[in-house]
């Protein structure tokens, strides 16, 4: 009688074959959500590939270096950060209702939780000319974005300024400086810091104090 045949190894998990961009994107996805949870230093090509079942040697064939990957990650993630941002303004019918509802920062502090991912941005701009060059593209987004509400609610009579652009530079850079107590500060400390970018707003936008607060209705 034949002898019994040894059972057959297992192969384990199969990794999906992807089509190369549709295998890109995917790597860049998980590389951005990594770098908004974790934070920049913490990626590496280990931690992606472990991710997404996939060896190290495969994301090396999309991105020549760690530096590379860490950048279009921040891209991304910084990306989707301002669009969600933005559709969360949008939601208000009125340019009023919008900046305030950008400036929630009440609110953001549970919804939107990636100062890190700016600080973490910022920080690695100085030592790489490349990420340099995508955090000022992405913080022109920003620009573009507080802009466009502030034009519309000169239009609308709602804010007074003779320069939306510039208007809404300093209104960024009162934000970016309380990004940074973001992530230092304790949530009572946070908030009184906070409410500096709404008087920052509110002066430069000739609107009354408080004008900007969440009045619960946006």
């Amino acid at each position: 009688m034949p002898k019994d045949l040894p059972a057959p190894r297992s192969a384990g998990p199969r990794r999906r074959r992807l089509p190369p961009e549709q295998r890109r994107t995917e790597i860049v996805d998980t590389a951005g959500r990594l770098i908004a949870t974790h934070g920049i230093r913490s990626l590496t090509l280990r931690s992606v590939a472990d991710e997404l079942s996939i060896t190290t040697g495969l994301i090396s064939h999309y991105f020549a270096s760690i530096d590379d990957l860490v950048t279009e990650g921040f891209a991304h993630a910084s990306t989707n950060s301002l669009d969600a941002w933005q559709a969360h303004a949008r939601v208000a019918p009125t340019p009023l209702g919008q900046l305030r509802r950008l400036l929630d920062y009440r609110r953001h502090r549970i919804e939107f939780p990636v100062p890190l991912l700016w600080v973490d941005g910022w920080q690695a701009s100085y030592g790489d000319p490349r990420m340099r060059d995508e955090v000022v593209r992405q913080m022109t987004y920003a620009q573009t974005i507080v802009t466009a509400i502030i034009t519309e609610g000169v239009a609308a009579e709602q804010f007074s300024t003779d320069d939306a652009y510039v208007s809404a530079s300093r209104i960024l850079a009162a934000a970016h400086a309380v990004t940074i107590q973001a992530v230092l500060q304790n949530d009572e400390e946070f908030f009184r810091i906070a409410d500096f970018v709404l008087a920052t707003a509110e002066q430069e936008l000739g609107l009354p104090p408080h004008a900007l607060e969440n009045r619960g209705d946006q």
